[in-house]
């Protein structure tokens, strides 16, 4: 785990895993709490095209 650090003062505020686990201790009652990111959602071929182009119907007249 890489430690996660403040920018300003480098005090600890968490630990990030390689598997995007992220670790963060309560600074009120020093309990460690995990939490793994969610899976990105992949978009296929015709998703991603549907999604990024617009067309424009003038165009095609």
């Amino acid at each position: 785990m890489e430690n996660f650090r403040c920018g300003n003062c480098q005090k600890l505020l968490g630990k990030v895993g390689a598997s995007g686990e992220v670790q963060i201790k309560c600074p009120r009652c020093n309990t460690i709490n995990h939490k793994k990111a969610p899976e990105p959602h992949t978009l296929n071929a015709t998703e991603h095209h549907d999604q990024s182009v617009k067309h424009d119907k003038e165009d095609y007249k």
